[in-house]
């Protein structure tokens, strides 16, 4: 039997118990990919888990799974890992260089009196894919109709690391009403090769955010997520490339229908894509299997 340290986090929450959860596990030694998808069945089933190790190659090696399958990599939970290692011991800003399945990637850490506010995490190279030209069967799918569609920008993949479809909607009643239907979403998204469906819109709970959005992914066994960094990072990327951000950074709002009010922030600039936010402890612990 095998005893591990692990903890829980609630990233990118807006009020306590908001946010997405993330499982955090430390490991000092190996473990196999099952062993690491049935201890993310055992505590984050639904949502992703962390398994943090050494890296030869960078400060940390992070891998992610979630209860299905093991995924290349993940923004909250990124971030709560961030958290989990360096919550109360830093300054100023720090730079870590993170090992994933994709490569290496740098977050940058903001501490204020020796406490971590918050994490920001570079994202991957903006890729734009195909348009959804005919939307009937995507409209179908999501429960709503062809009027509910903001028709001043496209339906496209978009990926920063991982391909979303980004689906811009006319109001949050709209997007508050969506009842998916998970099984024809998963063919969908095998057909048009994303991993999840990200809906927005312009229209918000607070008068600074930019964007309210939700994010369905049922291919990796998460219907709903309520807040996704990676999704909002290939929004960032949508709205600059049409032409639709006033200033470099945004803030972006999900989780709100699933009763997990989440805050995300956004920044894109001619260096990249970042995504980000906070995150709180809420569990410690230790798992044996």
């Amino acid at each position: 039997m095998k005893t591990l340290k692990m903890k829980k986090a609630h990233v990118f929450a807006e009020e306590l118990y908001g946010g997405n959860p993330a499982g955090i596990v430390f490991l000092e030694e190996p473990l196999s990919s099952e062993e690491m998808k049935l201890i993310s069945q055992i505590i984050n089933p639904i949502s992703e888990t962390v398994f943090i190790s050494v890296s030869e190659k960078a400060d940390h090696k992070f891998r992610f799974f979630t209860h299905l399958s093991e995924i290349e990599i993940c923004g909250h939970a990124t971030i709560g890992a961030c958290f989990a290692l360096c919550g109360d011991q830093g300054k100023g800003k720090k730079i870590l260089n993170i090992e994933t399945k994709m490569g290496i990637f740098p977050v940058t850490l903001y501490f204020e009196a020796g406490t971590l506010l918050k994490v920001m995490m570079k994202q991957g190279t903006p890729e734009f894919g195909d348009t959804i030209k005919d939307p009937e069967i995507l409209v179908q799918i999501l429960g709503m109709s062809l009027k509910d569609l903001d028709r001043l920008l496209p339906i496209q993949v978009v990926s920063t690391g991982r391909p979303k479809l980004i689906v811009p909607v006319v109001t949050k009643r709209v997007l508050n009403d969506l009842n998916p239907d998970f099984a024809k979403m998963i063919a969908f998204l095998d057909e048009i090769k994303a991993t999840g469906i990200h809906v927005f819109t312009f229209e918000t709970e607070d008068r600074n955010s930019l964007v309210h959005s939700r994010h369905f992914a049922p291919t990796v066994g998460v219907n709903e997520d309520p807040a996704t960094g990676n999704s909002n990072a290939a929004l960032g990327a949508y709205l600059y490339n049409y032409g639709r951000l006033d200033s470099e950074e945004f803030t972006a709002e999900q989780g709100y229908a699933m009763g997990r009010p989440s805050r995300l922030f956004v920044r894109v600039d001619e260096t990249g894509v970042y995504v980000g936010g906070s995150a709180a402890m809420v569990l410690e612990g230790s798992v044996t299997i």
